[in-house]
């Protein structure tokens, strides 16, 4: 089932649209739902004229797989679409200018799915793919050109920040995680009978990523759902966290794996991973940090100034992936025991504390979602001017604050949110909200709380809180 992205399929229907030839790139993190987005716009979506798709998709970095295998396996793909025995193919060039031999007089995308994986052996792909563009796929007005992958930072940096492509892109998308309720829709479509908390709890660990979605099937509990997909050795994500950087990162991807151990559940900053890893804070650490923010794995907020919104230097490294947190704090060092001594699934429900994992999650899965629950605090989007985790270090002259997240508004006005999970929600939350309230002098505050668990009777009662949302309510 296909749910959401009507954003992008309007602005990939609108680009179809046009008398002239279109050159996209798309990218997002492994299992988002790239593929299917191209799949589902020309097969369902797009409805004014038919639609040929001629998908390529280049082969995952491992042992062996190198230029030579790449273009064989090109050759092959396009030997089937030509339907002709074999095309031979020199090299890279030959290969990409005989993509025009496909293009039509209907509307035709031609899709190059994980082209930083084609890309493998050829330090010039970027540049032939421009020149074919150029030279023949530009001159056909019936051609949408899609590159597609799951390494962002390859098609950031060899297509995005080259300078050969200015003016050639027509759009530029990233695929981030579904929205809660679109979520919630792809996991109702798989269990009829789920209910928000349970919703709650599966989102906790898959966050917004369809493919895994589409994984959670309840014949019994959540808990043994999960175990059976994250816990067992046989399970769809007891590899995953491995498979994820092998095929991004290839033979980088025990560099990329340790920076995420290495922040785990906490954010910090960028010099302090570096001494949690041993090395120093030099361009090398920064470029994969960006890499995998660039990937949707790792988010780096900044701090800024109240009094001008301009953003601060200070900024703290998070892993924003909800799939990976859970991983990492849950499965990772587990996993040699796990191989050995599978789970009894009849006794799931000490092996996921929900209470901890909510805890771990809660605030992640709210800031990756701020947007939805804008309108629900009834703040403009147009007011807003900074909007993120916020947090000012301890001074001689001022103390320290950490928010989940503050939005700050036009006319000096701050909305305080703040994440609180828990079987039970005690009267102690109100005097820490009082106290970052009291913190920001000459703001008109407000203060928010999300949470997940039951509300002590001071807290439902408390006035200091504007608007208290339970989680389950925004599925």
């Amino acid at each position: 089932m296909f749910v959401g992205r009507e954003r992008e399929l309007q602005i990939l229907s609108d680009l179809l649209e046009k008398d002239r030839a279109t050159l996209v790139t798309l990218q997002g993190r492994r299992r988002i739902g790239k593929s299917a987005l191209v799949h589902h716009l020309c097969s369902s979506h797009f409805k004014k004229t038919k639609v040929q798709i001629y998908e390529f998709i280049g082969l995952a970095p491992r042992k062996g797989i190198g230029k030579s295998a790449q273009l064989a396996n090109f050759s092959k793909t396009l030997s089937g679409y030509l339907k002709v025995d074999s095309v031979k193919l020199a090299d890279w060039k030959q290969a990409l200018h005989k993509l025009n031999d496909l293009a039509t007089k209907s509307k035709t995308v031609i899709f190059l799915d994980e082209i930083s994986w084609m890309a493998i052996g050829e330090p010039d792909f970027a540049g032939l793919i421009k020149e074919a563009w150029d030279s023949s796929l530009s001159k056909n007005s019936n051609v949408c050109l899609i590159l597609c992958g799951s390494v962002s930072s390859w098609i950031q940096e060899n297509i995005l920040n080259a300078t050969g492509f200015v003016g050639r892109i027509s759009r530029a998308l990233k695929l981030t995680e579904l929205s809660l309720r679109d979520s919630a829709l792809l996991l109702k479509s798989g269990n009829r009978r789920i209910g928000a908390e349970d919703i709650a709890k599966c989102l906790a660990i898959t966050g917004g990523v369809p493919r895994y979605l589409e994984e959670v099937r309840i014949s019994s509990s959540v808990e043994q759902a999960i175990s059976e997909l994250a816990l067992t050795p046989e399970g769809p994500f007891f590899d995953e966290f491995d498979r994820i950087f092998s095929d991004i990162f290839g033979r980088a991807r025990t560099t990329y794996k340790d920076i995420i151990t290495a922040i785990g559940e906490k954010r910090c900053t960028l010099e302090e991973l570096a001494k949690k890893l041993k090395i120093e804070s030099n361009g090398s650490l920064v470029k994969q940090v960006n890499n995998l923010c660039e990937a949707y794995f790792l988010r780096r907020d900044y701090t800024w100034s109240l009094s001008d919104t301009t953003p601060s230097k200070l900024s703290t490294l998070a892993v924003s992936d909800n799939f990976i947190r859970f991983y990492v704090k849950y499965v990772l060092n587990k996993r040699s025991r796990l191989r050995n001594l599978p789970l009894d699934h009849n006794k799931t429900d000490h092996n996921l504390p929900w209470q901890q994992i909510f805890g771990l999650q809660l605030e992640n899965t709210v800031v990756n979602h701020i947007n939805e629950i804008l309108p629900l605090l009834k703040i403009d989007p147009n007011e807003v001017l900074q909007i993120g985790p916020y947090f000012h270090n301890q001074t001689r002259n001022s103390k320290g604050v950490q928010i989940d997240c503050l939005v700050q508004c036009k006319y000096k006005v701050l909305h305080i949110i703040e994440c609180k999970s828990g079987s039970y929600i005690g009267p102690e939350v109100i005097p820490e909200i009082s106290e970052k309230l009291d913190y920001f002098k000459g703001y008109s505050t407000r203060a928010h709380l999300i949470y997940t668990g039951r509300l002590s009777q001071a807290v439902a009662d408390s006035e200091i809180i504007d608007k208290k949302i339970e989680f389950e309510s925004l599925l």
